[in-house]
């Protein structure tokens, strides 16, 4: 599999649709590795209440260009800090656009405490959470089946 890393910002081209007078980094996404049927958007920080602005706004930007959502997603939270339950909704949106497109959402080294909001919301089978990233790489390889 062909591996490119992406440094967000600024000089990708991938992403220069981001990119205005004054690019704004989302403080969530620390690097986006993309292979050729996944990406693996490794976030880092605090996904709260503070960032579903930015979240959105990532999210209406990634609809109008089709140029993000356009395989499946492996979402690591590995260096998340904290997520609430305000994010749900943006993930939620982002499983929508995906599945309408025969995509997948995944998410891996998802913190306790984010586990457990999604038992109480009765979320947790609705997202393919894997334990550790060793566990999700062996599933994606069952994906890449579908995907020939």
């Amino acid at each position: 599999a062909i591996k490119r890393r992406y440094n967000f910002w600024p000089g990708d081209r991938m992403f220069s649709f981001f990119r205005s007078k004054k690019p704004k980094i989302p403080s969530f996404v620390e690097i986006v590795e993309d292979y050729p049927h996944l990406k693996i958007v490794r976030l880092k920080g605090y996904l709260d209440v503070s960032t579903v602005s930015e979240v959105q706004h990532f999210l209406q930007t990634a609809k109008k260009t089709k140029s993000f959502l356009n395989k499946s997603v492996l979402l690591d939270l590995k260096n998340v800090a904290r997520v609430d339950s305000a994010v749900i909704a943006g993930l939620v949106k982002v499983l929508s656009e995906l599945k309408q497109k025969n995509f997948k959402l995944g998410l891996m080294n998802v913190p306790d405490g984010f586990k457990g909001i999604l038992e109480i919301l009765k979320l947790e089978n609705v997202f393919l959470i894997f334990e550790s990233e060793k566990i999700a790489f062996s599933e994606i390889l069952a994906w890449s089946e579908e995907w020939e």
